[in-house]
């Protein structure tokens, strides 16, 4: 049977609804993205200002002569290469008699060749220190040029030959200018990439928020309210039981069963989950306190420590006599099942349970019957009919949209109305 009056799929509306709701999430993921999405932009800003700076070197050049088949480029490489070489380097310092490290050799000059020609160009920068070479002017420059080429020219007529290369011109200074390896950012840059880095963190902050709170709405972790769980089970809540106050709510719970001083005399109390079942012995203890001869009729299918004689009294195998009851200090007469003799056997099927809840509601005030788990076993269904009151016990925490459906759809078909429900934790 179709439960016209429940959705069990949220619509867009109604996840958008939470969404707002939890609207201080949201805010914290907007703020805690954006801030951080804001420093890399802050960290990040890549300079507006960039400074250029003049410099200057003295240029010199060979010319390359057809010397051997190879082609120029060939030519010009072996050339290069030579002069880049450890003997280059030391026929430089004995021609000129000058002191410096290979590196500083190498550092002194470059070549400059950006098309394929037979003229092989070299500069050296200044002002600069090559070794105890100081170049600091322009003669300084051009006498430091003319000694690397004559150097050089010596080692070319030495290894390639006389014809191989010859001295193109004198040296001569030219300047050029390049962007300095100092930059600046200005304040704008900094605001700018702040900004925009910030509120694409917030809107990628918001993103993720709606999506951490859409996912954890639809798959049911979100805690219920007790609104929610009223509607769903439309039933009103009768107790918010937390550890401190524990005794008093089961009053509350008490006020609320006992308003109409009806002659209500059995009460069922279906737990969500076998952990909430103590909720039972806790209403038996509110009736006790207020003077009610209580019994506690445990079928909970945890209660495998008790007497064998109500569950063999259950299926025919013991007569009532057998059944052993025991009363403790807080008023509460206690009779429990012994599951481990009654063989997988349902309770729906004892043929004496309706009669002896009867019968124990003409001896006591009032019977509270713990059932056993409602999401696993259908007996606390199958006792509901008996009772006279039905309470259910969840905590809002642990109760999903998905078995409220459950439970609602099961007392509709079955047509069972809850009187009440009781709540755990905050």
């Amino acid at each position: 049977m179709e439960n016209k009056n429940y959705e069990e799929e949220y619509s867009l509306l109604e996840i958008a609804k939470y969404n707002l709701k939890h609207w201080v999430i949201l805010l914290i993921c907007a703020l805690v993205v954006g801030l951080a999405a804001g420093a890399y932009g802050y960290k990040n800003t890549k300079p507006s200002v960039v400074y250029y700076e003049e410099l200057q070197q003295v240029n010199g050049a060979f010319y390359i002569s057809q010397y051997n088949d190879s082609s120029i480029t060939e030519r010009m490489y072996d050339l290069q290469q030579m002069a880049l070489s450890n003997g280059a380097y030391e026929t430089f310092l004995r021609e000129t008699g000058h002191n410096m490290t290979y590196q500083e050799y190498l550092k002194m000059f470059g070549y400059s060749n950006s098309v394929v020609t037979s003229i092989l160009n070299l500069y050296i920068p200044y002002p600069e220190t090559y070794g105890d070479v100081k170049v600091e002017t322009e003669a300084d420059a051009e006498q430091l040029m003319q000694e690397l080429l004559d150097s050089q020219k010596k080692l070319y007529d030495e290894y390639a030959g006389k014809d191989a290369v010859s001295i193109l011109s004198e040296p001569y200074v030219t300047s050029y200018t390049q962007a300095s390896a100092e930059t600046a950012t200005t304040t704008k840059d900094l605001v700018s990439a702040t900004v925009k880095g910030g509120l694409a963190g917030i809107f990628l902050g918001l993103l993720l928020g709606i999506l951490v709170v859409s996912v954890v709405y639809l798959i049911g972790t979100v805690a219920k309210t007790a609104k929610e769980i009223e509607q769903k089970l439309k039933a009103p809540v009768v107790a918010f039981v937390h550890k401190k106050d524990r005794a008093e709510e089961f009053k509350k719970a008490f006020l609320f069963l006992e308003k109409e001083n009806a002659a209500h005399k059995s009460i069922a109390y279906l737990p969500y989950h076998a952990k909430n079942a103590d909720g039972a012995y806790d209403l038996a203890k509110a009736y006790a306190s207020m003077e009610y001869n209580t019994l506690l009729l445990n079928l909970a299918a945890d209660a495998e420590d008790a007497d064998a004689g109500f569950s063999e009294y259950l299926y025919g195998k013991a007569s009532a006599d057998k059944i052993k009851s025991e009363k403790f200090e807080d008023g509460v007469t206690v009779i429990s099942r012994k599951v481990s003799v009654e063989e997988n056997r349902e309770l729906m099927s004892s043929k004496v349970l309706k009669t002896f809840i009867r019968e124990m509601e003409e001896k006591y005030d009032r019977v509270i019957v713990n059932t056993p788990d409602l999401m696993i076993s259908s007996d606390a269904y199958g006792i509901i009919p008996v009772c006279d009151q039905i309470l259910i016990g969840c905590k809002r925490r642990e109760v999903t949209g998905t078995d409220l459906y459950e439970i609602e759809n099961t007392m509709t078909n079955s047509e069972i109305k809850i009187d009440g429900v009781i709540i755990y934790g905050n």
